[in-house]
């Protein structure tokens, strides 16, 4: 029998669960995708990244959203390690791409995996 250490309802397959990273990978895009404010119940679960959007993208900005991102997975996310970010913007789209390798906290492999995210 197979175990799992985390499993959170599927964002893909209604009535499903995703476990391990994918879990952990689902609840990392929800966090960052969801703005400060607009969740019932829990007004300051989320976090700003969409307010970065129509900015120009150098370095201070990314500096800051990488805080912001860094923050928000702190607070709504224990059990992911983020091990990098990079932030990319294609103003052409007014779109940010932002690749996060994370960790699992419990996983006595140590595997890194990547998610990208793109912020619309």
């Amino acid at each position: 029998m197979e175990v799992y250490q985390y499993s959170d309802l599927s964002s893909v397959n209604a009535g499903r669960l995703d476990r391990d990273y994918k879990a952990i990978e689902n609840s990392i895009r929800n966090i960052l995708l969801t703005p400060v404010g607009t969740l019932p119940g829990k007004p300051l679960f989320g976090s700003k990244i969409n307010g970065y959007l129509f900015d120009i993208v150098d370095n201070v900005t990314k500096m800051f959203m990488e805080e912001e991102i860094q923050v928000a997975l702190g607070n709504w996310e224990p059990r992911a390690v983020i091990n990098g970010i990079v932030i990319e913007q294609i103003p052409e789209y007014n779109r940010i791409v932002i690749k996060i390798a994370f960790s699992i906290k419990k996983d006595p492999s140590k595997q890194i995996y990547d998610l990208a995210i793109k912020v619309k």
